[in-house]
């Protein structure tokens, strides 16, 4: 895997929850993103790929991503890849937040890098957040992932169609049911 010359850690966006779910909603608008569409069919029409974490290192060791693995390394605009655990298939709720969540440091924390380190500067996010800057661009990007995969009204207006069967909203919204249940709590 190649990295940028030019690479940085994200920088929050510094949006609120609020503000970051219509981000979201934008963005999804925008691309013709639909709910239950799995996430990684956004990443071609971006310019991304994917790729496996760590490559043979992690098939060796497991499907478990070590202290130093990367789950984002964004080159430029429309130059950006995403990187899956080898046992992740972006199909399935698991991967497809996380694919989501790559997508919503793409959105919110690229820009914030190039507008501070110049418009050739790339992106490296960790998948383990080791810096209080890094952990508040975890939480913005899964308030994204959020925000894309299941919109606050949709969820609401979802959850009661469902009666709150989380099997049944796993399959809509493609999240974990246990996400799906936290997040209509908040």
């Amino acid at each position: 895997m190649r990295l940028p010359r030019n690479a940085h850690d994200p920088i929050p966006c510094g949006l609120s929850r609020d503000q970051i779910f219509a981000e979201a909603a934008k963005f999804a608008k925008e691309g013709g993103f639909t709910i239950g569409t799995p996430a990684v069919t956004l990443i071609g029409q971006m310019g991304g790929k994917t790729g496996i974490m760590n490559g043979l290192a992690d098939v060796v060791i497991g499907a478990m991503p070590s202290d130093d693995s990367d789950s984002l390394v964004v080159y430029g605009n429309r130059d950006f890849l995403v990187l899956l655990k080898p046992s992740d298939n972006p199909d399935l709720p698991r991967a497809n937040l996380e694919v989501a969540k790559a997508i919503g440091h793409y959105v919110l924390h690229a820009p914030k890098v190039r507008e501070k380190h110049g418009a050739d500067a790339g992106l490296i996010v960790r998948h383990y957040p080791k810096t209080k800057q890094e952990e508040q661009c975890h939480r913005e990007a899964v308030q994204f992932a959020f925000g894309l995969l299941a919109p606050l009204d949709r969820l609401k207006t979802e959850w009661e169609r469902a009666n709150g069967d989380l099997r049944k909203l796993r399959e809509i919204f493609r999240m974990p049911s246990e996400l799906i249940e936290a997040l209509y709590q908040s």
